[in-house]
């Protein structure tokens, strides 16, 4: 029993930190000096040696850690592509040429939702970028600012760590990859990645919800007030802000096309080429678990920033670039540190033999599986809503959740870790606190009050039915009869919520 709670101490002390602090820099630093003091006691210099040892690790450990140095790299070229597409007038291109030919309000909102999930790279970038654009159609297409900043939260941030080609999943591969590298397994990073892909339930969920709430007109809470009153010409209550004038200039659409479709491309043709010589076989799945994912996408944004510079030099300058980019790579670096600091945390953590123990308490005292990915869920839910951060959640937890599942296979470290990430985003999509949350509502031109209010229904509507899908795939061990469950209390929800409406009404409109 006292083993156990020296195990645990160093993630509950990081886990009180960052709901006292909010900070997700001195949490982890919480837990590696816990770590450190459960390794050494009272001996100082063992103490000191495990801190060093464990900062030394993240960049070499019989080898340079290639893989968290290309991801240290990525993430400031990535920044500064988004800041040159903005300043090159890519954004305002896109506008001119939206505004020209959507018609309808459900084409605007949808078009909104497209591009968030075209727009991949970063969720602070995509919640910017979709607020900016967004803000074109609100008096146009009668859309209110509520609905523009739900759609722009509910679809930055859940949809960026599907890919592995963004701030968001690179940071993920990055914890894999030192998490596979301490458990000495043979496993690939990005093969696992992939493999965590059709468990992310929330992030399905949530994109669900918001196209019924396109074409369904599923209504609930404030939002349905805000809606009815937008439809009525009550502008200053469904708005509730001022308003802020686009100033759109001659901007060219394939300012904000090429970079992605660059860095995209580019990385995939090197993917591929490496896998396919390294593995000898055209097998999708061997050619990934032999490429370096991370290297190839340095090498893709390298490509992409200077062919993108040249593109736009005559009309800007590099030192303009990295003026307009100074705040950006400034939360890049915080991003950063706070990545060194975890895998440091992970290393201590792996010294004090965390991974091993908690899968050895699992199977010697025949703690079911069944309810793990469910529990997981709500932790990194309860976690990320009450710090205002999923990063510091998956920092946090994703490693516990790979070593809870590696001690069974990579199919359970899978869907453990993809539980988590769920929650995670689940929790930040809920919290007033969090930094998305606040974006997305500044960006949109929307009250935080009123966009925190109109899309908490739906958040929790998501979390509720990806919940029983997890209770599902656990009992059943069947992800299709999880979604199949999810799908069906979705469908059950939006009949109930319309006959409650269409009896609302009747009583209405019933003469006394």
């Amino acid at each position: 029993m006292l083993e156990a709670f020296y195990m645990v101490l160093p993630i509950v002390v990081a886990i009180a930190v960052l709901m006292v602090s909010k900070n997700s820099v001195v949490s982890l630093l919480s837990g590696l000096v816990c770590a450190a003091f459960v390794i050494a006691g009272t001996d100082m210099s063992l103490f000191m040696d495990t801190i060093g040892h464990s900062f030394k690790a993240v960049f070499y450990d019989n080898g340079i850690k290639m893989w968290n140095v290309a991801i240290m790299i990525f993430l400031p070229l990535l920044m500064l592509i988004s800041v040159m597409m903005q300043l090159s007038g890519g954004l305002d291109g896109l506008i001119q040429f939206l505004q020209k030919r959507i018609e309808t309000k459900k084409g605007a909102e949808f078009t909104i939702f497209a591009l968030g999930i075209l727009i991949y790279i970063d969720g602070y970038f995509n919640a910017v970028i979709l607020g900016n654009i967004s803000r074109a159609f609100a008096k146009s297409h009668k859309i209110s600012r509520a609905k523009l900043s739900y759609i722009v939260d509910s679809t930055a941030a859940p949809i960026c760590p599907l890919s592995p080609i963004s701030s968001w999943g690179a940071a993920i591969l990055g914890i894999i990859g030192a998490s596979i590298h301490k458990a000495g397994v043979d496993a690939s990073a990005p093969l696992l990645f992939f493999k965590m892909l059709p468990y992310q339930v929330f992030t399905y969920m949530v994109l669900i919800v918001i196209l019924l709430t396109i074409f369904g007109n599923l209504k609930v809470g404030f939002m349905a007030e805000i809606e009815a009153d937008l439809q009525n010409d009550d502008f200053d209550r469904s708005n509730s802000c001022l308003e802020r004038k686009n100033h759109i200039g001659n901007g060219k659409i394939s300012n904000f096309f090429y970079p992605i479709l660059s860095l995209v491309a580019v990385t995939s043709i090197i993917v591929l080429i490496e896998g396919v010589v390294k593995s000898g076989s055209m097998n999708l799945v061997q050619i990934i678990a032999k490429s370096n994912l991370a290297l190839a996408m340095v090498y893709g944004a390298i490509f992409t920033f200077v062919t993108f510079y040249l593109k736009i030099m005559k009309s800007h300058t590099l030192r303009e670039v990295f003026e307009n980019a100074k705040k950006p790579l400034h939360e890049t670096v915080k991003t950063i540190l706070l990545l060194i600091i975890a895998w440091a945390m992970i290393n201590a953590i792996d010294t004090m033999g965390l991974g091993d123990f908690l899968s050895k308490f699992v199977k010697e005292h025949e703690i079911s599986t069944t309810l793990l990915p469910l529990i997981l869920f709500e932790i990194s839910a309860i976690l990320s809503f009450a710090s205002g951060t999923s990063w510091g959640t998956f920092y946090l937890f994703l490693p516990v959740a790979f070593s809870l599942g590696i001690g069974f296979d990579l199919d359970h470290a899978a869907i453990f870790m993809a539980a988590v990430i769920s929650g995670s985003v689940f929790g930040d999509n809920c919290s007033l606190i969090s930094d998305t949350t606040i974006i997305s509502a500044n960006a949109t031109n929307c009250h935080l009050d009123m966009h925190y209010v109109t899309q908490i229904p739906y958040a929790l509507i998501a979390g509720v039915v990806t919940a029983i899908a997890f209770l599902l795939l656990g009992f059943s061990g069947s992800m299709t009869l999880g979604y199949f469950a999810a799908l069906a209390s979705l469908w059950l929800f939006l009949i109930v919520s319309r006959k409650r409406k269409n009896a609302l009404l009747k009583t209405v409109n019933t003469p006394l």
